[in-house]
């Protein structure tokens, strides 16, 4: 069972996990820039990672990062996340910058 079965059910609300969702990348607007970004956490060791990409409004690939972040919470995982994202775009001087 998924969490988000886990949790639907938790709230009295029956989720198909086998239900098919079509999930797509989205360009920001002209003359700005987009930070997607995820943390994870292993859970047998619980080493954390994060990773992140800033991208144009024609979908080019602009700079990228991985980091490994030692052992941790998957919250400080996404949060180091946008620490790395934010600074690299400062790096980069980019200012108009979406995360969503």
């Amino acid at each position: 069972m998924g969490w988000w079965s886990a949790l639907a059910s938790h709230e009295g609300v029956k989720v198909n996990p086998k239900a098919q969702l079509l999930l797509s990348w989205e360009p920001p607007g002209l003359g700005m820039f987009k930070l997607n970004l995820d943390g994870s956490r292993r859970a047998a060791s619980g080493c954390i990672r994060a990773g992140g990409v800033i991208r144009g409004a024609n979908g080019n690939w602009i700079c990228g990062f991985a980091v490994n972040l030692g052992k941790g919470q998957i919250l400080e995982a996404e949060l180091w996340g946008l620490y790395f994202g934010f600074h690299l775009a400062c790096d980069k001087g980019i200012s108009n910058l979406l995360n969503y």
